[in-house]
């Protein structure tokens, strides 16, 4: 019949229990994903719209995964932001519009362009 709802189960084992999640999406909220996708009305949700709509679940559900420990040290690990003020390369960089982006920090000289300037 009609296609009503998409799901995803997944299940893994945290010490010595087994986990087993869930995510649930109706046609209508697959629908609202699609209606915001730049290809909605074409391609793949056209000719495939049940592979789309299990890979749209299925991407949402996945977020709530466990993350393999490497992968989960990576990843915060990424969350150093570097300080471009301290390395030479940046220090004659211009922003394109507007304020500069170190705000009270910008090195000696760093001035914003204006927009007729970027057009020119």
């Amino acid at each position: 019949g009609e296609l009503v709802c998409v799901y995803s189960r997944a299940s893994w084992a945290e010490g010595d229990q087994r986990v087993t999640s869930y995510e649930v999406m109706t046609r209508e909220e697959i629908d609202a994903i699609r209606g915001r996708s730049r290809a909605g009305n074409s391609g793949p949700w056209v000719t495939d719209f049940d592979e789309m709509a299990r890979k749209t679940v299925l991407r949402r559900h996945s977020k709530r995964w466990p993350m393999a420990a490497d992968m989960a040290a990576a990843l915060d690990g990424d969350h150093d932001t570097p300080d471009f003020s301290k390395q030479d390369r940046f220090a004659a960089a211009k922003p394109v519009f507007g304020e500069a982006l170190f705000g009270d920090d910008a090195p000696e000289g760093a001035e914003p362009q204006s927009e007729k300037e970027v057009a020119a």
